[in-house]
C-alpha cells in the first residue's frame, strides 16, 4: 500500500515537474514574439 502511494507520488511529482517545464518553454518562446508584438 505505502510502495503503491509512494509511487503515485513520484509519478505526480514528475508530471507537475513536466508540466512546468513545458510551461516555462513556452513562455521562452512566447516572450520575443509578445516584445515584438
Amino acid at each position: 500500500m505505502a510502495y503503491d502511494w509512494n509511487g503515485a507520488l513520484t509519478r505526480r511529482r514528475n508530471r507537475m515537474r513536466l508540466i512546468a517545464l513545458s510551461v516555462l518553454g513556452l513562455a521562452v518562446l512566447a516572450a520575443p514574439v509578445l516584445a515584438w508584438a
